[in-house]
């Protein structure tokens, strides 16, 4: 077993796996909120500072 294995003895490939599908939404997300001012904006707009 690989030191990086030893804390959770599972393989690399099955954590990969298993998280690929947020990392997909989280960097969806940020672009999202980075590229279209409205979406980022909005809460502010609806409180009308």
């Amino acid at each position: 077993m690989q030191p990086e294995q030893a804390a959770a003895r599972i393989p690399f490939r099955e954590v990969f796996k298993s998280g690929w599908p947020f990392t997909v939404v989280l960097a969806l997300v940020t672009l999202l909120v980075t590229y279209v001012p409205w979406v980022s904006l909005g809460l502010v707009n609806m409180i009308k500072w």
